[in-house]
């Protein structure tokens, strides 16, 4: 009976973890490619702008999205999660990253987040708590030189949520020129000025 009990737990871990994927809405389901990568600390991406119907580069520190809670990743504004977590790698889904995280107590457990939950698409530039990363130059050349959307505006192309967007096989991440090339890592807070730019609200469903 204790066997058929565990089965069934099981089993139903894995059902509620494709429903929440299924259900949430986040940059996987608002026009980013599956593809993306973690790399250098960032998440990569092509995502669709939703305005010209361009896809193009885009990428955001996940230091500013995420968070180490004791041991588990958690989805928070500046969190800084890679203090205390490292080894993380991108699971077979694409939706989540699994990381090795120090607990308060020292002790090191593995951890993962679904990133669908965490970061979102926003006209193009991935976001997470109303920030884009602004080193990579992005134009919308059907609205004119220069135009850039409102930070007070909402993405809400895919608000419920779009098809998947799967690449080739082939296809892989392949990262730009950096416009501003001043950046350093040696104070986040400067850095963290230097390449924010606002971003809008998360959609709404």
């Amino acid at each position: 009976m204790a066997i058929w009990y565990t089965k069934l737990a099981g089993y139903f871990l894995v059902w509620w973890s494709l429903v929440s994927m299924a259900c949430s809405v986040g940059f996987l389901t608002q026009g980013c490619q599956l593809n993306w990568v973690y790399a250098e600390g960032e998440a990569r991406a092509y995502c669709l702008d939703h305005v010209c119907n361009i896809n193009a580069y885009t990428a955001i520190p996940l230091d500013w999205c995420i968070a180490n809670i004791d041991g588990v990743l958690t989805a928070q504004g500046l969190g800084h999660f890679r203090e205390r977590c490292f080894n993380c790698k991108i699971a077979s889904d694409h939706y989540h990253l699994k990381c090795d995280c120090i607990k308060v107590d020292g002790t090191i457990v593995h951890s993962e987040i679904n990133m669908n939950d965490v970061l979102y698409n926003w006209w193009g530039w991935l976001s997470c708590f109303g920030y884009y990363e602004k080193v990579y130059k992005r134009d919308y050349p059907c609205k004119g030189e220069g135009w850039m959307p409102d930070p007070r505006t909402p993405d809400n192309t895919c608000g419920k949520g779009c098809n998947e967007v799967v690449p080739p096989e082939w296809a892989s991440i392949q990262v730009p020129a950096m416009v501003n090339t001043s950046i350093s890592t040696l104070d986040p807070i400067a850095d963290f000025e230097k390449l924010a730019g606002q971003a809008g609200p998360r959609p709404s469903s």
